[in-house]
């Protein structure tokens, strides 16, 4: 079984090398780091997984809606998860993790379920050989 810890922990990386732990990388649970931030995120997340060697990768999930009832947020999710996949795949992260995306608050029960199998079973069919999802 392996353990990870979140990079949202200031002291992650030392941790997981004095312990032995894999490292979760967190840096893109908010996506704009995939664009706009890119280059110091990921300077600053090479930096904290030199030299580990168990990594999982954490896909972005504000304003994402996997569930959604339109097309279009269902479709932006879709992106920013391949997007996702393919940068952990980089950093040689063998799982990527991502949320449904239900809110009860926005959802009823029977929506949720009927969109998320929609999205669900449309992205996994796709997806090329990579970390496990």
């Amino acid at each position: 079984m392996n353990f990870y810890i979140s990079t949202i922990a200031a002291d992650a990386e030392q941790m997981a090398r004095q312990y032995g732990l894999g490292l979760e990388v967190a840096e893109y649970c908010t996506a704009y780091n995939l664009d706009q931030y890119f280059d110091d995120t990921n300077s600053s997340v090479l930096r904290k997984i030199n030299g580990i060697s168990s990594l999982t990768f954490h896909a972005p999930y504000n304003e994402l809606f996997p569930c959604a009832i339109d097309p279009e947020a269902r479709s932006l999710a879709r992106r920013r998860y391949l997007q996702a996949i393919s940068l952990a795949a980089t950093y040689g992260a063998t799982k990527v993790v991502i949320h449904g995306g239900y809110n009860p608050n926005m959802y009823y029960p029977c929506w949720f379920t009927e969109q998320s199998i929609i999205f669900w079973r449309d992205f996994l069919n796709d997806l090329p050989d990579g970390p496990q999802i």
